[in-house]
């Protein structure tokens, strides 16, 4: 039940008619530990309770004897919310939750779901996830392995590839912090359907990468690459966008960064990030040809490809000068400000918000 209060249950008899009985039961259900086996039926046993933490991973299997079962398991919230769902692929009789990052701590529950009542069955819960390394690519397919630990460090600058092996996949790619919120998310980045996530890994103490899908079922190959940024020329010179090429630029605070963009137009909705040394995003060109951004503070900063395509003909053009000559420094700044404010980066947006107001203060005493 999801909270105290009065509930009706209504009995559905169709067209048959004549005195009938309902009987309501209270159940206890019996507690699934990690890595131990348990035997039962539905008719004794058909929601299991399980306690866990924030940012955990469970992984729970059901198998049983009769092949042509159609089974199913469902992790519920503690107010019975169904988490997520899988059942059998009608060959084997058994279910299998691959894994299922938790994200709250507390009591959770598990239904074993269209399984004939006195049918036995074995349940078994376990949280082993696989290490996914940077640089190396693993396969599996969407009834094996989908979770990963990523052995990675906080600033980083990675690529994650997640495709589709001759199965028609529509892919989904999501990154986990080590407390279960997801900091990453991409759809369609990559060629086709398939999924590709560039980003500066955020101060965590680890990381979890989940290869899920839209639709299909099959084999995928999953690969994470350390990109290592080039310095971006900010002369006006002429520079190829690539897939894996990331750029790096130094700026004083209150310079702006104009970038343009010229596309070619054949290599789909791709597009570039602006964004400080620990990934919080300025500024991005979304679907227009220009990217421009005022910077905050003194230091380093990146720009990051997104959804783009390998054919290098599109190229982009770079100039850092005083934001105090651009003709449109009100709009940029406070697109900036917005950008950081909405990424909680409070430190930054406060130093532009006071370089701002200092800017605004010495054009006045000059008007006069």
């Amino acid at each position: 039940m999801p909270a105290d209060d009065l509930y009706r249950v209504t009995a559905n008899l169709g067209n048959a008619s004549g005195t009938f009985s309902v009987t309501l039961n209270l159940l206890e259900p019996r507690s699934l530990k990690l890595g131990e086996s348990e035997d039962s039926t539905p008719a004794a046993d058909a929601i299991w309770t399980l306690e866990g933490r924030a940012g955990q991973i469970i992984s729970a299997s059901l198998v049983t004897s009769d092949t042509a079962a159609l089974s199913a398991l469902s992790p519920l919230s503690s107010r019975g919310e169904s988490l997520a769902y899988a059942a059998s692929d009608g060959t084997t009789g058994s279910a299998r939750i691959p894994s299922y990052i938790l994200r709250d701590d507390g009591s959770y529950f598990v239904r074993v779901e269209d399984l004939d009542a006195q049918k036995p069955y074995q349940l078994r819960r376990s949280n082993r996830t696989t290490e996914l390394l940077v640089g190396r690519t693993v396969q599996s397919t969407t009834g094996g392995d989908t979770l990963w630990t990523l052995n990675a460090a906080p600033g980083q600058i990675v690529q994650i590839n997640l495709a589709e092996e001759g199965s028609g996949l529509d892919t989904i790619l999501r990154l986990f912090d080590g407390d279960g919120q997801q900091i990453g998310y991409d759809d369609d980045g990559g060629a086709g359907y398939n999924s590709l996530l560039t980003l500066v890994l955020p101060v965590s103490p680890s990381f979890l990468v989940q290869a899920d899908k839209y639709g299909g079922s099959g084999a995928f190959s999953l690969a994470v690459a350390e990109l290592a940024p080039e310095p971006l020329p900010t002369d006006g010179s002429s520079a190829s966008i690539l897939p894996d090429r990331a750029w790096t630029v130094n700026g004083e605070a209150g310079q702006a960064l104009t970038i343009d963009i010229v596309d070619t137009g054949f290599d789909g909705a791709g597009y570039l990030q602006l964004v400080t040394s620990e990934g919080t995003v300025l500024a991005s060109s979304g679907d227009g040809a220009s990217l421009a951004a005022i910077l905050p503070q003194d230091g380093e900063y990146l720009l990051l490809p997104q959804n783009v395509a390998d054919s290098g003909e599109d190229t982009l053009t770079a100039r850092l000068t005083d934001a105090a000559s651009a003709s449109n420094l009100d709009d940029v700044a406070s697109q900036t400000l917005t950008n950081l404010a909405r990424n909680n980066a409070i430190d930054q947006a406060l130093d532009l918000y006071a370089w701002g107001t200092t800017g605004r203060m010495w054009r006045s005493l000059l008007m006069r």
